[in-house]
């Protein structure tokens, strides 16, 4: 009787552990191609980050005329935002939400999850922070216009707070998904085997436990290099 209860144990925590596995391996790949793409041109103050912070001053100038703002980009700054003619943001490279579409598209490659969830949930995420860091410059524009001296601790901590705990909604809409939806995406034939059973709920708490310890070392490191 002991028999037949340890190997059925073994059968279902085995892919809990193979997902550990795949997700710090993941993690540390894109943080690896991170890193490698900032000492070629892709990272922070590279022309992407250039190309982004243009994106995102001509999308806030567009949202503050839409709202009825005398709105407009320096002619020989791109990237600083005017009102009245009067300048109020100049739009940086870490302002401009790379790290952010990074951090998003790395977690959702680690984790456990479809495939074909993946083609959509990336982009649609990426664009949903895109949108998100508009409106915040758009509010900074007129934070710096009616609250100058609250300025600094909007822009560095107030606001950068909201964009990070988007990210983490994202995270955790990934996440709402079942083990068994999860393993049956990326397991095929452990979820055929342990059909019977499924995953213990304790192997995905170490799972999901790990991977929230391998981010946020992911974050300390990105954070070390930017």
């Amino acid at each position: 009787m002991a028999a037949p209860s340890t190997a059925t144990l073994s059968t279902a925590t085995a892919p809990g552990t193979r997902q550990f596995w795949r997700f710090g391996l993941v993690s540390c790949g894109v943080l690896l191609l991170w890193v490698i793409g900032s000492a070629y041109g892709l990272g922070v103050n590279s022309p992407l980050d250039a190309l982004l912070c243009r994106q995102l001053a001509a999308g806030s100038v567009w949202g503050l005329q839409a709202i009825g703002w005398q709105a407009s980009v320096a002619p020989t700054i791109p990237n600083l935002l005017l009102l009245n003619g009067l300048p109020t943001v100049v739009v940086g490279a870490p302002c401009d939400g790379l790290v952010l579409y990074v951090l998003l598209a790395g977690f959702v490659l680690a984790y456990p999850g479809p495939s074909q969830r993946r083609l959509w949930f990336i982009p649609v995420g990426i664009a949903a922070l895109w949108l998100l860091n508009v409106i915040r410059i758009m509010a900074l524009a007129l934070n710096h216009r009616y609250s100058p001296e609250t300025f600094d601790f909007d822009h560095h901590y107030a606001f950068s707070a909201v964009a990070y705990a988007a990210l983490g909604g994202l995270w955790l809409l990934w996440t709402r998904q079942t083990p068994a939806e999860a393993t049956a995406a990326e397991q095929p034939a452990a979820a055929s085997a342990t059909a019977a059973t499924g995953p213990t709920a304790g192997s995905w708490r170490t799972v999901r436990t790990g991977g929230g310890v391998a981010l946020l070392v992911v974050l300390v490191l990105v954070s070390i290099f930017q």
